[in-house]
């Protein structure tokens, strides 16, 4: 246990750092593992406090997602022609969607929501417990909506199957008896009645599942200007779950690897 506090504090003067360094965006005021976390942002110019569990996963969870930004999009020539793109939908007041599918504790959800403060970001999340961290992290964020759900190829009943594990990787599987029900991209998308026309970004992270949602129903994907995907083969072996994307995949995307993730982007946005 006094491993584990040494180990995150450091963590934390290190962070500080980081930030002192010419990537960083967010100051952390307060180690990780006192149960709150408490940020200075730079590109808000504003406190923010956050929820955390005195547990690993949520250190982790919180480390990559706030303090090191491994979804930056800032980094190479497609994340300008994104910026372009998301610039002009604003422009036009045709403010871009971005669904964060595996919102976990709603970290990710907060730093695309900061990244692109005039998009409606929406988060969903199956677990209830993560979903209630979730909505207290990003309680002050107007343009953040929040769906208690899972995401899926069709309409479906899902459960939990490792509720032990660690909250950062619960695999869901169909059940008739489930009590998480899944909806595809087009149900959420009814939900805030909102159009597939506005779709910037949708980000998928869900521990496996990625098997099912990109098996049918996936006319959305050639109309998505950024797709971030973090694989899990690693989780559920001989799954395929990251093939079953790779095989219906448009050709024509970019693949650049940061951090974690698979982000694809698509070649609609050379013209912008």
């Amino acid at each position: 246990m006094v491993f584990k506090y040494f180990k995150w504090l450091l963590k934390w003067l290190l962070s500080l750092i980081y930030f002192l360094g010419k990537n960083g965006k967010v100051l952390d005021l307060i180690p990780y593992f006192l149960g709150v976390k408490i940020i200075f942002d730079s590109r808000t110019k504003s406190f923010s406090k956050f929820k955390l569990r005195n547990i690993e996963a949520d250190f982790y969870t919180y480390e990559h997602c706030i303090i090191y930004n491994d979804i930056s999009l800032d980094k190479i020539y497609q994340d300008k022609k994104l910026l372009t793109f998301y610039n002009k939908s604003v422009l036009n007041r045709d403010y871009p969607i971005i669904i964060d599918c595996g919102a976990n504790i709603g970290l990710n959800t907060y730093h695309l929501s900061v990244l692109f403060p005039e998009s409606i970001v929406i988060g969903i999340e199956p677990d209830p417990t993560n979903f209630k961290i979730a909505t207290y992290n990003c309680r002050n964020l107007s343009n953040v909506r929040l769906l208690n759900a899972a995401i899926s190829s069709k309409m479906q009943k899902l459960e939990i199957t490792n509720k032990h594990s660690s909250p950062n990787s619960f695999i869901t599987t169909p059940s008739k008896n489930g009590d998480v029900l899944a909806y595809t991209i087009f149900d959420v998308l009814k939900i805030y009645n909102l159009s597939l026309n506005n779709i910037f970004i949708i980000k998928v992270d869900i521990e496996g599942f990625e098997k099912d949602l990109f098996a049918t129903n996936i006319s959305w994907i050639d109309r998505t200007p950024l797709l971030i995907i973090e694989p899990h083969d690693w989780l559920i072996p001989w799954n395929s779950g990251i093939s079953s994307f790779l095989k219906n995949k448009p050709e024509y995307f970019d693949l650049v690897i940061q951090g974690e993730y698979l982000t694809f982007y698509n070649h609609m946005l050379k013209d912008v």
